[in-house]
Formats: C-alpha cells, structure tokens, sequence
C-alpha cells in the first residue's frame, strides 16, 4: 500500500524495493528524497529505468556497506 494516509491504494512493490535500494547501490540512477521517496516525478518510469539500469549492469555493481 502507499504509505499517503489519504490515498492508500495498492502499489507495486518494485517502488519500495527501489527505495531501499537507492541509497545503498553506488551510482543508482535515482537519487533520495528525505521523505525516503525516489526523487522523480515519475514512478512508473523510474521503476522501467531501474529495472533496465539493473539489467544492463549484469550483476556488475557496488553496495556501499559502510553504514551497516
């Protein structure tokens, strides 16, 4: 569900998999609000490009584990 109190509708959960995601994968195409939101206005969109950038790195990419 969305985390808008006034709007809790079903969500993919490919959003929130890229929230965790964003800040701990080393040049992740999308930045992080404070809110803990994907910075775009676009969701939908952001999910598409995530999912390509993942696919074209081919298992190729850096966790930064310096907080954990």
């Amino acid at each position: 569900m969305s985390t808008d109190q006034n709007n809790p509708v079903k969500i993919q959960c490919g959003y929130r998999i890229m929230e965790q995601l964003a800040p701990i994968i080393k040049d992740f195409p999308y930045g992080i609000k404070t809110s803990g939101d994907i910075d775009t206005a676009n969701y939908r969109e952001a999910l598409t490009n995530t999912r390509k950038w993942f696919s074209e790195k081919k298992g190729d990419y850096e966790i930064i584990d310096e907080s954990f």
